[in-house]
């Protein structure tokens, strides 16, 4: 069984947060998302993929993410 990689803390320390509020936010999101039953479901899939990017990987998808969604919306 594939479990998720836990979201790394969010205000582990006093100031302030080692990731923006978004980008956690997104890490989160891609943990909750991953956490269900079914392996199979394209959903659960792809949020273990993201999850296990990490967060440098998932600024990388999210870059490619919107260049596909500008490039789809200019042809």
């Amino acid at each position: 069984m594939v479990s998720p990689i836990p979201p790394p803390l969010f205000l582990s320390t006093p100031g302030d947060p080692p990731i923006p509020w978004a980008d956690w936010k997104l890490i989160f999101q891609a943990n909750a998302d991953a956490a269900g039953e079914d392996a199979a479901k394209p959903e659960r899939r792809k949020a273990l993929f993201i999850n296990a990017l990490g967060y440098a990987g998932l600024k990388l998808y999210q870059t490619e993410f919107r260049q596909r969604v500008r490039d789809a919306c200019v042809v």
